[in-house]
């Protein structure tokens, strides 16, 4: 609740090059996360970029809730 959570994603090959990549969250049976979308950059060398998503506070105790990251 009201937190932000860092999604880390990695790519095996292609470092020598920058890379630019499309992504949506996308809640899955949830809405309490923003439904972001942007652009991950890879720079030359860079194996890894986070993508930070935002759970929005409701207050209420609640089981795990769930969301996709579509690339």
């Amino acid at each position: 609740e009201g937190e932000t959570l860092e999604l880390h994603v990695v790519r095996a090959q292609g470092q020598l090059l920058k890379q630019l990549i499309r992504y949506a969250v996308m809640p899955s049976g949830s809405t309490e996360f923003y439904g972001a979308t942007g652009i991950l950059e890879f720079k030359p060398g860079e194996k890894d970029v986070v993508v930070a998503l935002v759970a929005i506070p409701d207050g209420i105790p609640e089981l795990d809730e769930t969301y996709s990251v579509v690339l």
